[in-house]
């Protein structure tokens, strides 16, 4: 009769229906008779018809809630409570909150704890359903958070949990930050960026009671969740820090580049603070991944704190890392000569590993040449080395006062090709007279393939010159070497000439020389010599006037 659009004859009979909703056979039938009439003939009996919404028939279930969701407003604030009793039950508790959700917030405030039980549901539509009606609620649930936040330790609720509560005052929440704080590491990624928003919200007041609390989560195995713990932090005041900074400079071994950052900020915000913690900052220079920012955080450090740590900072010189290298030189060199004097042997012990000696000699070249002069052989020794022969060059230049007393130290480096030339020019330094017994060794640099070194010898033997005469054979020899012929009579020119004397024969065969230069040399030599010392040997200077001829 109903569905032939006769309802309005059974308008009278309301109640007769509603009675039949008792059991259970004809329950799907009367509520679907009430579906044909208008809503206003039976939005007495909401009770009534909100009782089918836990029935076993899932048809019934449908066509109950289909009712509830034609009844007007006010009626249903008239009839919360016997809805709210329906969120007991897990067949009913999804569409219960449904239909509350047309509720305005005022009339469900004293039922809020019976709707925040609905976060522990275990199906997650009856948990989103709960969440978005507390969120439509907010101004109402602040005299309930204790039994919001009593939802927190089901996992499947937390995102839920976190989202109503960012609806609230945070002096509504204040007292569970420690639980929010724990939520940084939780494995659901949304979870953690939920509650660093709340943790956002706070004031720095708020926040410092737990700054413990916060630390201790940087000890969490996920870095995500410590890169999101230090940007908290970061607003905390350096003094709350203080007693933090061991386990903030752990971090900066961190396997994530974003993470080192954060501690790395941190610390450099905590340098008032971080003398007493000098050991724990030092003992990060023996890991690869946080050197470089350890000497950085380092060089925030007063000098003094620093001064019987130079040798900790000269070892990171030998890194394979530029940038570390580059720091610990910076910080050394902020650290000034006068902290780094007692500590000269260690700097000078890194100048035999090829990966610390650039940054070592520069920071040698900081201090005093006083301070120097017993390490000249370690420093000539890297004029063998093409990439640092010139600050080595430099450096010894400046403690030229302090050479004499290592002339053999220097006279060995002609032996190598590398470092002959600067050699020869750090031994012009020196008075002629600290020469005398190494005139051969500069001899043997006339006969180098570099025009230069053989320059710079001739320039050195000049200077020598009364001193040359003993080692005049050493010089004749240099004949039988074509490059060395010609330098070898501009020497011999400087000497004394009754030394020469006997030698007459040897310069006379440097007349056929191919080598024009040569050749006006030894006649430029032979001139210089007084007639009664050529005299002896006119056989041999015609016999090089026979060999021409015969030619």
């Amino acid at each position: 009769a109903a569905c032939r659009g006769k309802g309005a004859a059974l308008v009278p009979h309301v109640d007769e229906i509603v009675a039949c909703l008792a059991v259970s056979p004809s329950r799907l039938h009367a509520l679907k008779i009430l579906g044909c009439l208008k809503a206003k003939a039976w939005e007495s009996h909401v009770p009534s018809i909100a009782a089918c919404l836990d029935d076993a028939n899932s048809e019934v279930r449908k066509q109950a809630f289909g009712l509830l969701g034609r009844v007007k407003v006010h009626a249903l604030m008239l009839n919360v409570d016997a809805i709210v009793v329906k969120l007991r039950s897990s067949l009913s508790c999804e569409r219960a909150l449904k239909v509350l959700c047309r509720v305005e917030s005022g009339g469900l405030a004293r039922h809020v704890p019976a709707i925040a039980s609905c976060l522990k549901d275990s199906d997650a539509a009856v948990q989103q359903g709960a969440a978005q009606l507390l969120c439509s609620m907010a101004i109402h649930l602040e005299p309930h958070v204790n039994a919001i936040t009593a939802c927190l330790t089901v996992a499947s609720s937390r995102l839920h949990v976190l989202k109503v509560l960012d609806g609230l005052k945070t002096s509504a929440w204040e007292e569970q930050v420690c639980a929010i704080v724990g939520f940084l590491d939780d494995s659901a990624p949304e979870v953690r960026q939920q509650a660093f928003a709340l943790l956002s919200r706070l004031n720095t007041e708020a926040l410092i009671p737990h700054s413990g609390t916060m630390v201790s989560r940087l000890a969490s195995s996920s870095s995500v969740s410590r890169e999101l713990v230090f940007k908290v932090l970061c607003r905390l005041q350096p003094d709350a820090l203080a007693l933090h900074v061991p386990a903030i400079a752990v971090c900066l071994e961190d396997r994530k580049f974003a993470v080192q950052q954060h501690a790395f900020q941190l610390l450099c915000a905590c340098k008032t603070h971080l003398v007493p913690h000098v050991d724990t900052i030092l003992a990060r220079l023996a890991r690869s991944s946080s050197c470089a920012l350890a000497l950085r955080v380092l060089a925030r450090i007063d000098r003094e704190a620093l001064a019987s740590h130079v040798p900790a900072v000269a070892n990171c010189l030998e890194s394979g890392d530029s940038a570390v290298q580059h720091e610990a030189f910076r910080l050394l060199c902020c650290l000034g000569s006068s902290y780094l004097v007692p500590h000269v042997d260690a700097i000078v012990a890194r100048l035999p590993e090829r990966l610390s000696r650039t940054f070592a000699l520069k920071v040698l070249g900081l201090l005093d040449p006083d301070c120097l002069a017993s390490h000249v052989p370690a420093i000539a020794a890297c004029l063998e080395e093409a990439e640092v022969q010139q600050s080595a060059f430099q450096l010894l230049c400046r403690i030229k006062d302090h050479l004499v007393f290592h002339v053999d130290a220097i006279v060995a480096r002609l032996a190598e090709r590398p470092s002959r030339k600067l050699a020869l020019k750090l031994l012009a330094h020196l008075s002629p007279d600290f020469l005398v017994l190494h005139v051969p060794a500069i001899v043997g640099c006339l006969e180098s393939g570099d025009s230069e070194v053989q320059q710079e010898a001739f320039h050195l033997l000049c200077e020598c010159g009364k001193h040359l005469v003993p080692h005049i054979d050493a010089i004749v020899a240099r004949f039988a070497w074509p490059s060395a012929c010609k330098l070898a009579l501009r020497v011999l020119a400087c000497t004394d000439p009754e030394a020469l004397a006997a030698h007459v024969p040897a310069i006379a065969i440097c007349l056929e020389h191919g080598d024009s230069a040569v050749q006006q040399e030894a006649f430029r030599l032979l001139c210089q010599l007084d007639r009664d010392y050529l005299v002896p040997h006119v056989d041999a200077i015609v016999a090089r006037l026979q060999e021409r001829l015969s030619r």
